[in-house]
C-alpha cells in the first residue's frame, strides 16, 4: 500500500472515481488493477492508492479518447 496505509473497499474507489462498480470490475479482468489481497468476493476487495491512481488515468483514456471498455 502506500505510506499512509490507506486502502479503499470497492464502493469506495467507485466513488472516488466517479465510476460504476462494473468498470473497476472490467479493469481487475484486463490486469488494470488489482485488489490487494486475492479474495473470491468482489465485495471484499480492498485497493491501494495506486490502484486509485490507475482507475482515474483509464476513466480519463477512455473519456477523453472515447474508448469502449
Amino acid at each position: 500500500t502506500d505510506t499512509d496505509g490507506s486502502t479503499f473497499s470497492l464502493r469506495e474507489i467507485c466513488e472516488r472515481g466517479d465510476c460504476h462498480a462494473e468498470f473497476v470490475i472490467k479493469l481487475v479482468d484486463y490486469g488494470v488493477i488489482a485488489p490487494l489481497d486475492e479474495v473470491p468476493e468482489v465485495r471484499q476487495w480492498k485497493f491501494d492508492v495506486a490502484a486509485l491512481s490507475r482507475l482515474q488515468k483509464a476513466l480519463r483514456l477512455q473519456r477523453d479518447l472515447k474508448l469502449n471498455l
